[in-house]
């Protein structure tokens, strides 16, 4: 009776590995292809702070896995507080394809500047 179970069990976990796995992109695969947008180019990209779940967004500048994309300042409906309300843009850093964080007020120098030295990709 205890090896009837003890399959079972082995038999289920390695069931559910496989399934696991196929439900989830190799991570490098995604990174890579959401690497491939170059400045100026516009991806539809998820925004938390959004309208709607997804915002079409234009790609400002890129370093190692992060990069900065903005958007029109009108499709930032629900960010808590008033420090991000650009006139026309709103800045996000976005890592391995995923958001990050905001540019405001207060950390947009630090944010510029790290994509805009000199080791730029």
């Amino acid at each position: 009776m205890k090896t009837i179970a003890t399959i079972s069990i082995i038999f289920l976990s390695i069931t559910c590995m496989f399934a696991t796995n196929g439900q989830n992109p190799n991570k490098s695969t995604a990174y890579k292809t959401f690497n491939e947008y170059s400045n100026g180019s516009t991806a539809s990209l998820n925004l938390p702070w959004a309208s709607s779940p997804s915002v079409k967004m234009e790609k400002v500048y890129s370093k190692d896995e992060y990069s900065l994309w903005k958007c029109p300042a009108n499709f930032v409906t629900s960010f808590p507080g008033q420090s991000i309300q650009g006139k026309i843009y709103n800045y996000f850093v976005y890592k391995n394809g995923r958001f990050h964080l905001t540019v405001t007020e207060m950390n947009k120098n630090s944010v510029f500047s790290f994509f805009t030295d000199s080791e730029n990709n």
